[in-house]
């Protein structure tokens, strides 16, 4: 029996709608071309009522709320992708979704972590963007009870794992904090005098930048080295590069990391 070495062809529309990421594609004017099934499903929209709409259309900002900055917020963040076909990661935002008449209608609040990538023709224009969400609605509401505390508390336990695995194998003296705001207390205050600040780029209440900016304010000569799971292709909105030279993506080893520190502090 021959088996015929040619495949079936893939779908990639199916396999894209089955994605269970949620992702939404637009072309340069913003109109939406094709979404997945888990970003249907948590924007509480059907695919036929929005394919071809606006954007905004779609999604508008929430008219109870006099402070929604959701629309404004996305569309620069596009308008930067289209201008400088480069990705462009966006801080939290609060986005409230519109309820279909049958879920009672009126909006209800969300909290998302957007990027938007373009996809890039031959001749380098942009033909489509990639809009990719994480719906963060339940630990924002999480640390707004102030019930994040015992979460914040776990992360500063990991953190503090990997610094004692830090100074068990070079012997640096290290602290560890759970977020930007409490690194800052502890150098403003001056519990701890680093040499190295270890940050990473994208963070919800403070970006790495911002964290850098004003630690420097204590101490000029800090050294600083970014951390982020994003390449630094994607990360031109940060002006990282600029910022700094030092960066490590992650994921990376206790001994990449190693190296890396030996690097920056290590006398030219």
């Amino acid at each position: 029996m021959q088996i015929s070495d040619m495949a079936s062809p893939l779908d990639f529309r199916r396999l894209f709608e089955a994605s269970p990421g949620l992702f939404m594609v637009l072309n340069p004017e913003l109109n939406i071309i094709a979404v997945t099934d888990a970003y249907l499903a948590a924007t509480m929209t059907q695919r036929d009522k929005i394919i071809g709409r606006h954007l905004f259309e779609v999604f508008p900002d929430n008219p109870d709320d006099d402070e929604a900055t959701g629309t404004g917020n996305l569309r620069a963040s596009l308008e930067r992708s289209l201008s400088h076909k480069n990705p462009d990661i966006m801080a939290i935002q609060k986005y409230d979704i519109c309820r279909p008449p049958e879920q009672g209608g009126g909006f209800e609040v969300r909290y998302w972590s957007p990027v938007n990538f373009p996809v890039l023709s031959e001749s380098g224009e942009v033909m489509y963007i990639i809009h990719r969400a994480e719906d963060v609605t339940d630990f924002v509401k999480l640390k707004e009870t102030g019930l994040a505390k015992q979460s914040a508390a776990l992360q500063g336990t990991r953190d503090a794992e990997q610094a004692e695995k830090l100074r068990q194998a070079q012997g640096y003296t290290v602290m560890a904090a759970a977020n930007g705001a409490a690194a800052l207390e502890i150098i403003a205050t001056g519990q701890f005098k680093p040499d190295l600040l270890l940050t990473d780029v994208v963070m919800p209440e403070m970006t790495g930048n911002a964290l850098v900016a004003k630690a420097k304010a204590y101490d000029k000569k800090m050294r600083v080295l970014y951390l982020s799971g994003y390449a630094p292709e994607a990360l031109t909105n940060y002006d990282i590069s600029e910022a700094e030279p030092h960066f490590l993506e992650k994921p990376f080893s206790l001994n990449q990391l190693l190296i890396k520190i030996r690097e920056i502090l290590s006398p030219a």
